[in-house]
């Protein structure tokens, strides 16, 4: 496959690493600062194992892949920069080419759907850990999950995006096809309201949080709310 990864930070570096090393030609866009450092050699650490890989042509212009006919595009970027990187996206998309959603968080997926069209756009939750130890260095620190692809809409043939969840779950990260991924995406936001902010705030780790009696009660009343 020819698949290209947007955003080449902790989960994209992941994604990208991993493919490519299990034989996919493997493309990267992301932000010129850092075009230097992610020209090179890439590696991941962590519980999935050990992988280096060198991704076939790193840019910050869609215009120096508009050649390339892509299979599938994997969009990892922050929620607040999707409508940019979705744009940018635009023209390298085909009729044949599907756009996965890897950004957890409510409204990538309409977003990109409502540009690109939700024929072309696969949902995903993500919920493995995983961090950056410098810019093309990331380490996978903890999984409570296989990923889960789908299509909400149901306007993708199953097969097909069952057939993505296999390439990517051949590569070393646990992937599934899921027809209710919307709902198990609630899940997750869920999960992420109740610990991220009082992480945030508090500066401690999610076990910190589960561990006093205080900051549960503050997590039960966010989920509950």
């Amino acid at each position: 496959m020819n698949i290209l990864v947007v955003g080449l930070g902790a989960i994209g570096t992941v994604f990208s690493v991993f493919l490519k090393s299990s034989g996919h030609n493997v493309y990267g866009l992301t932000k010129r600062k850092y075009l230097e450092e992610l020209e090179k050699e890439l590696s991941v650490t962590g519980i999935f194992g050990e992988r280096k890989a060198m991704l076939d042509k790193v840019s910050d212009d869609p215009d120096n892949l508009k050649d390339i006919p892509f299979d599938l595009i994997i969009i990892t970027v922050k929620s607040f920069d999707t409508e940019k990187a979705v744009n940018d996206i635009k023209g390298l998309v085909s009729e044949k080419t599907l756009v996965l959603s890897a950004q957890n968080g409510y409204g990538n997926y309409e977003t990109a759907g409502n540009i690109l069209g939700f024929h072309r756009v696969i949902l995903g939750r993500v919920i493995f850990g995983s961090r950056l130890i410098k810019t093309g260095f990331a380490e996978v620190t903890v999984i409570a999950d296989a990923v889960r692809i789908g299509n909400p809409h149901q306007l993708i043939n199953e097969k097909i995006i069952k057939d993505i969840a296999e390439t990517i779950d051949k590569s070393g990260i646990p992937t599934k096809y899921a027809d209710d991924v919307y709902e198990i995406l609630w899940d997750k936001i869920l999960y992420n309201s109740a610990l991220n902010p009082l992480g945030a705030i508090l500066r401690c780790n999610y076990g910190q949080l589960a561990e006093n009696e205080n900051t549960r009660t503050i997590m039960n009343k966010i989920i509950e709310e």
